[in-house]
């Protein structure tokens, strides 16, 4: 697992993990502010950047037990996690499964504890519908142009093998029993425009989890943590120091 390290180790520990589609790149520039007062590791989860794809298909626990492993072998026995996205799917998983290893959690645009399960699963067959009958046609240029730009806006965009599986065994599985058993403080920070985690799934983990707190910022997406990084790294440095 390729992994990226920032600020001074003697610091308190802070891991963030990324949503589907996209690596820890872009979340360089947050880690950066965030490295004043934490030691900030941002793993390409399996299958993403630089690091190899599972040998065979994984589900949200496998993801959750290669993070511990890299943890272990990081030897870091406590941190605080900011999942975004896919990444919140994982750590949902191991605040509850593992709540020795998470001090307290940031959830942003996390996926898995759905408000409006038919509506979404409608949506999720509009969209795969779509992009078949896009790829029948994507030899002409413009529409291979447009389903280029339409995979592009979609979190779990472009898979293929193994990560398709994988993708299947990770969408498919719903973590509401693992949010309800979180005990560590939760601070929710969302998009109000976020059209892949709506805000009324981010209303339903403020209900179910115990200690959580939201906050919406207006006028963003799914995108938040990366798109407005300064604004987001003042609500967890509030929150974690």
């Amino acid at each position: 697992m390729h992994i990226q390290t920032y600020g001074s180790k003697k610091s308190p520990k802070l891991v963030i993990l990324h949503g589907w589609g996209i690596d820890g790149t872009k979340f360089s520039e947050l880690a950066k502010i965030l490295a004043k007062h934490f030691y900030v590791v941002v793993p390409d989860l399996p299958g993403f950047g630089k690091s190899i794809p599972p040998r065979k298909a994984a589900d949200v626990s496998s993801y959750a037990r290669a993070i511990k492993k890299q943890l272990k072998e990081l030897k870091i026995s406590e941190a605080a996690f900011i999942g975004h996205s896919f990444g919140g799917r994982i750590a949902i998983k191991l605040s509850a499964e593992s709540p020795d290893l998470i001090s307290s959690l940031v959830l942003t645009g996390a996926a898995g504890v759905e408000a409006f399960q038919l509506k979404r699963s409608l949506k999720r067959t509009i969209y795969w519908m779509a992009a078949k009958i896009l790829r029948l046609f994507s030899w002409i240029p413009l529409i291979a142009k447009i389903r280029n730009r339409f995979y592009a806006k979609r979190d779990f965009g472009k898979v293929d093998g193994v990560m398709k599986e994988t993708f299947l065994k990770v969408i498919t599985e719903k973590l509401d029993p693992f949010a309800k058993s979180i005990h560590q403080q939760t601070l929710l920070l969302w998009g109000s425009r976020d059209q892949l985690t709506l805000v009324c799934d981010a209303e339903k983990l403020l209900k179910i989890i115990p200690n959580a707190y939201l906050k919406i910022f207006s006028g963003v997406g799914h995108n938040l943590p990366y798109k407005r990084p300064h604004e987001f790294a003042r609500e967890v440095k509030q929150f974690l120091l």
